[in-house]
């Protein structure tokens, strides 16, 4: 999860280098994989400060390496070993001691961090420490978008100066998923470093391969966004495609009969094929719709998990509405 590392990093050294001084930070209980790259990454940058002077104290909460190495994954157990390694591990369970080191004197700053929140015992005494949770990494370091991490994740094979309505547009997809609780900000890391960006020749096509796959959040492909199908913004679609999905939207006999006139008419008045990208896997626009009567009617899972792939911005707008 670089994305998040690298925003948590670079708050913390440019604090530190402000001025000299001692400077206190606590981390919530963040994957095993992130804890030690904070540690590393921080740890790097500042040696790499000539002008001056910096030490760094970290220390990872006792509780939480214990949980790693008593249920953790393998991956998160070789983190922990390398963790303790470097002496960050606190296995003595007096993590808050730390707070109370002292700048040395040949020193132009200490950094202090203490990472594992929910896991410390003692958290009433850390009122001190600046709490770097995902609320203030939101607020302090993305200052409320997320088109930093969209510009890094893409700039490699598009020009973001050439796609900032694109960009713009992705931002507010993860926004929304962010508000609305469907995500959060290690989710959003780890997406964004799972796609496959090599494949896009230009925003658009950043933004159609998110709209795509949004299965990760437990939503239907939105591929009419990126196509101007509709003058609302993604947010509007979030609680019509949960309502969709959960059935919630057909469960009223009145609302059934209603949309299936509504297919009637639909067929009836579109004579046009509709295309790949909005089919989604139907061979055909009859397909498409005599699954989405079949959903409608039987309640099929089947047809529902096949309508995930379709261009649900079409199916609510063309043929539901």
């Amino acid at each position: 999860m670089e994305h998040i590392k690298n925003s948590i990093v670079n708050y913390i050294v440019s604090e530190s280098i402000a001025e000299p001084g001692t400077y206190r930070f606590v981390l919530p209980s963040y994957p095993a994989e992130v804890l030690l790259n904070i540690g590393k990454e921080t740890d790097e940058q500042l040696k790499r400060i000539h002008d001056r002077r910096i030490r760094l104290e970290y220390g990872v909460a006792c509780r939480l390496g214990k949980q790693w190495y008593d249920s953790g994954t393998p991956k998160e157990k070789d983190c922990f070993l390398r963790i303790r390694e470097k002496g960050w591990y606190n296995d003595r369970n007096n993590l808050t001691s730390l707070r109370n080191k002292l700048k040395n004197p040949e020193d132009d700053g200490l950094v202090i961090i203490l990472a594992g929140y929910d896991h410390i015992d003692d958290r009433a005494s850390l009122q001190d420490f600046f709490h770097l949770d995902q609320e203030a990494i939101w607020t302090m370091c993305l200052r409320k978008s997320f088109k930093p991490w969209i510009i890094n994740s893409i700039r490699q094979y598009i020009n973001p100066e050439d796609s900032e309505s694109d960009i713009s547009n992705i931002a507010d997809v993860f926004k929304a998923l962010y508000d609305f609780g469907l995500a959060d900000l290690l989710d959003i890391s780890r997406y964004l470093e799972s796609q496959d960006f090599s494949v896009a020749m230009s925003g658009k096509d950043a933004y159609q391969l998110v709209l795509n796959n949004l299965t990760p959040f437990k939503l239907p492909a939105m591929i009419g966004l990126s196509r101007r199908h509709s003058k609302k913004a993604f947010h509007h679609y979030i609680i019509p495609a949960q309502e969709f999905f959960n059935y919630s939207m057909f469960i009223n006999e009145t609302n059934r009969k209603k949309f299936k006139t509504r297919i009637a008419n639909y067929l009836r008045d579109n004579e046009d094929e509709l295309d790949r990208e909005i089919l989604g896997g139907f061979k055909s626009k009859e397909d498409l719709v005599n699954t989405l009567r079949d959903y409608i009617i039987n309640r099929s899972i089947d047809s529902s998990n096949k309508l995930r792939n379709a261009d649900f911005i079409h199916i609510y707008e063309r043929i539901l509405g």
